[in-house]
């Protein structure tokens, strides 16, 4: 009988510590995966600002070139 109490404490106990350990692997893994989202997203703007200024860039030559 207190074997048998024994054990089911036991397993609620490693349920409890997986349940526990899911969510902290999970939250890291979400935290990392935004971390990685804004990286991209940096980026993905920054890359859009330098593809803007050599837009300009060109304009100009080219405007310069019409004149």
């Amino acid at each position: 009988m207190n074997q048998c109490i024994s054990a089911i404490i036991l397993e609620t106990e490693c349920s409890v510590f997986l349940i526990s350990y899911i969510r902290i692997i999970t939250g890291v893994r979400s935290f990392f995966e935004n971390l990685g989202r804004r990286q991209i997203g940096c980026a993905a703007a920054s890359a859009e600002i330098r593809r803007d200024s050599i837009c300009t860039i060109v304009k100009n030559q080219s405007s310069g070139i019409l004149r």
